[in-house]
C-alpha cells in the first residue's frame, strides 16, 4: 500500500495537491494573479498619478546614483587630503619655523615626496589644480598639480579661504565652489585641512587643495542629453555648473527652483534637489512631465502587456524554481527510505547542493556512517567477547571429576598428616570451582583476593623461597566490585616473567587507591623489568598464553576484557624499568551496588 502511494505521487508530480511543489506554484501564481489584477484596475483608474509617481521614483534613483557619482571623486580627494595632512612627514615639515639648515630642506623635500606619492594614488589627480601645505611662518610645501603654486597663493588662501572658513564656524574639510586663486582658471572647488602636531595635536599649519570644476562637468556630460541637471552653490545661488546647452531655459528654471513644480512655455517641470555630501553645493534636476501625461494611453497599453507577460514569465520561473527546490528534497526522501531498508551506503547525491538541504544531506551521510561504524564496533566487540569465552570454555575440564579427585587427595593428606598437600589441594579445588562458574561475572574485591591467595598458595609451594607476596590493600576497598580472574593473570605474569628470570628472591606487592570515578589496583614486582617494546608486546600480543598458565587468559586478554566491560578509558597500564621493577595498574570504574553496568 505504501509503495502504491509513493508511485502515485511520482505519477502525479507537480499536480499532486499535497506536494510542496504544487503548493509553491499554486500559492505563488495566486499571489501574482491577485496582485496583477489589482494593479491593472488601479492603473486603469489612476494611471496619470501612478505614472508621475513612477517617474518620481525613477528620478529619485537617478538622483541617488548621480549624487553617488558626484560624491565619489570628492571622497577620494578628501581621503587624499586627510592622508597628506595627517602624515608624519607633513606634520614634521609644518613644525619648522624657518628653513635654516640642510636638514630642514630634507624634511620639506620628504614631505613633498609624500604628498606627490599620495596624490599619484588617486584617479582624481587630473582634476587637482593645486595642493600645498603652509604655516603661519611662511613655510610652504607643494605637490605637483595641474598648476604651479606661487608665494602669493598663501596670501590669497588666508584672505579668501582661511578667514572665511573660520567665520563659518571652522568648516574645514568641506569642498567649496567659488573663485579660483589660479590665474586664468574659472570657478573651482577648494578645501582646507588642519595640519596638527603628531604628539600634542597642536595646530601647526594648513593643507589647501584646489580642484577644477570639470570634475563635475565630466560626470554631468553623460546625463545632460536626458535631463536638465545643475550643480549650484547654496551660499552663492548665482554660481552654478551645468553641461546642458539650453542655458536660457535653465536660467528661468533656476530662478524658480525653490518651487515644487514650474510651468514655463506651456511645459510643466518637476524640481528635485539633493545635497552633495562633503561640499557646499546641491544637485538640481528638472523633469519635463508634460510628455508623460500626453502618452497616458500608450503607457496603459504597455503596462497591460507587461503585466500579462510578467504573469506568464513568473509562472514559468516559479515552476522551474519549485523543481529546483523540491528535487534535492525528493533525493533526500528516497535516501531516508533506503536507510529504513537497512541500506547504510554513502550517497554523495544528497549533499551535492551547496545550501541548507545539502547540509542536511551531509548530516544524514555522517549519521549513516556513524550508525554503520557503531554497528561494526558492536559486532567486533561481540566477536572479541565470544572468542574470550570460547578460549575459557576450551580451557575448562570436567569439574565434577576434578572436584572428587581433589577431595580424595585432600582427605588422604589429612589422614596421612601431610598439611602441605592438604592446603594445595584445597586451594586448587577452590580455584577450579570458581573458574567453572565463568570469569565474566563481577565479584567483590575481597573474593577476588581470596582466589588470588589460593593461587599464591599453589605457586609458593612450586617456587619455594622464590618470591614473597604482600597484600597492602586497605579494608575500605574490599567492597568494590571487580571482574573475576582479573588479578590472577597479572600476578602470574609477575612470577613467570618478572621474579623467576631474575634468579633471586623477589617481592610481589599489591595495593589499591581511588579517585572520584576509578579504582586503581597496583601489582608491583622487583624482578627483571621490561623495556618499552616488551611493554607494548605484553598488552598487544593475543597469543602470549603459555602452557604453564593456570587460567589460560593472559595479560592482553585481561586488558581487552576490561576495556570491553568498563570502556576504553579503563584496562591495564604498565610502568617498568629494566633490572629494577614492573608495576601493572588495573584501572576500573568504581562499583559498590549489585547492578552490572555496561559501557
Amino acid at each position: 500500500m505504501k509503495k502504491k502511494r509513493v508511485d502515485r505521487r511520482k505519477i502525479m508530480g507537480i499536480w499532486n495537491p499535497r506536494s510542496i511543489r504544487f503548493k509553491m506554484v499554486f500559492y505563488s501564481m495566486l499571489c501574482v494573479i491577485s496582485v496583477s489584477t489589482c494593479g491593472y484596475l488601479y492603473l486603469f483608474s489612476y494611471l496619470n498619478g501612478i505614472i508621475v509617481e513612477k517617474a518620481d521614483k525613477i528620478n529619485n534613483i537617478y538622483m541617488e546614483n548621480l549624487t553617488v557619482q558626484l560624491e565619489e571623486p570628492f571622497q577620494a580627494l578628501f581621503n587624499t587630503g586627510i592622508n597628506c595632512a595627517n602624515h608624519y612627514d607633513v606634520m614634521k615639515a609644518m613644525k619648522i619655523q624657518e628653513v635654516k639648515t640642510v636638514e630642514d630642506k630634507k624634511v620639506l623635500l620628504q614631505a613633498q615626496n609624500v604628498m606627490n606619492d599620495l596624490l599619484s594614488t588617486t584617479k582624481m589627480k587630473k582634476y587637482v589644480n593645486k595642493i600645498l601645505v603652509f604655516n603661519q611662518q611662511g613655510v610652504v610645501v607643494q605637490a605637483v598639480g595641474n598648476h604651479m603654486a606661487y608665494l602669493e597663493d598663501v596670501e590669497q588662501i588666508v584672505e579668501k579661504k582661511l578667514d572665511r572658513n573660520q567665520e563659518e564656524t571652522n568648516k574645514f574639510g568641506v569642498f567649496t565652489l567659488g573663485e579660483s586663486i589660479t590665474p586664468y582658471a574659472k570657478d573651482s572647488f577648494s578645501v582646507l585641512f588642519k595640519v596638527s602636531s603628531f604628539s600634542d595635536r597642536k595646530e601647526n599649519g594648513y593643507l589647501y587643495m584646489e580642484v577644477d570644476s570639470s570634475i563635475i562637468k565630466d560626470i554631468l556630460v553623460a546625463h545632460s542629453p536626458l535631463n536638465y541637471t545643475v550643480v549650484r552653490n547654496e551660499k552663492d545661488q548665482d554660481n552654478w555648473i551645468t553641461d546642458n546647452m539650453n542655458e536660457s531655459l535653465l536660467i528661468k528654471l533656476m530662478e524658480e527652483s525653490d518651487k515644487e513644480a514650474i510651468v514655463f512655455d506651456k511645459a510643466r517641470y518637476k524640481v528635485h534637489k539633493k545635497a552633495i555630501d562633503g561640499t557646499n553645493v546641491s544637485l538640481y534636476n528638472f523633469i519635463d512631465i508634460t510628455e508623460l501625461s500626453m502618452k497616458e494611453n500608450e503607457m496603459l497599453y504597455t503596462l497591460i502587456v507587461v503585466l500579462v507577460l510578467s504573469a506568464v514569465i513568473t509562472c514559468a520561473i516559479i515552476i522551474m524554481v519549485s523543481r529546483w527546490v523540491t528535487r534535492p528534497i525528493s533525493r533526500l526522501s528516497r535516501r531516508i527510505q533506503k536507510i529504513a531498508e537497512n541500506d547504510f551506503s554513502y550517497d554523495p547525491e544528497i549533499e551535492r547542493t551547496q545550501d541548507e538541504i545539502g547540509e542536511i544531506g551531509r548530516l544524514v551521510n555522517e549519521m549513516v556512517q556513524s550508525v554503520s561504524n557503531l554497528m561494526n564496533e558492536i559486532i567486533r566487540k561481540n566477536e572479541e567477547q565470544n572468542k574470550i569465552e570460547m578460549a575459557l570454555l576450551q580451557a575448562q575440564v570436567n569439574p565434577h571429576f576434578l572436584y572428587n579427585t581433589l577431595d580424595s587427595i585432600h582427605w588422604m593428606a589429612v589422614i596421612q598428616k601431610a598439611p602441605g598437600i592438604s592446603n594445595i589441594t584445597r586451594s586448587l579445588s577452590n580455584l577450579l570451582k570458581n573458574m567453572a562458574k565463568g570469569v565474566s561475572d563481577k565479584i567483590l574485591l575481597e573474593d577476588e583476593l581470596s582466589l588470588l591467595k589460593d593461587y599464591i598458595t599453589i605457586q609458593s609451594i612450586r617456587y619455594a623461597e622464590t618470591f614473597e607476596y604482600k597484600n597492602d590493600i586497605e579494608e575500605a576497598f574490599l567492597q568494590y566490585r571487580i571482574v573475576k580472574m582479573t588479578l590472577q593473570p597479572v600476578v602470574e605474569n609477575a612470577i613467570f616473567h618478572g621474579i623467576e628470570p631474575s634468579g633471586r628472591i623477589g617481592t610481589i606487592r599489591i595495593s589499591a587507591r581511588e579517585d572520584e570515578t576509578y579504582l586503581y589496583i597496583d601489582v608491583e614486582d622487583n624482578g627483571v623489568g621490561m623495556n618499552e617494546e616488551q611493554v607494548q608486546h605484553l598488552l598487544a600480543d593475543k597469543k602470549q598464553v603459555g602452557r604453564n598458565t593456570m587460567s589460560g587468559i593472559g595479560v592482553s586478554n585481561v586488558n581487552r576484557r576490561l576495556k570491553l566491560i568498563y570502556g576504553k578509558a579503563c584496562g591495564l597500564f604498565v610502568e617498568s624499568e629494566v633490572d629494577h621493577y614492573t608495576k601493572i595498574t588495573v584501572k576500573i570504574r568504581k562499583e559498590r551496588d549489585e547492578c552490572i553496568k555496561s559501557y
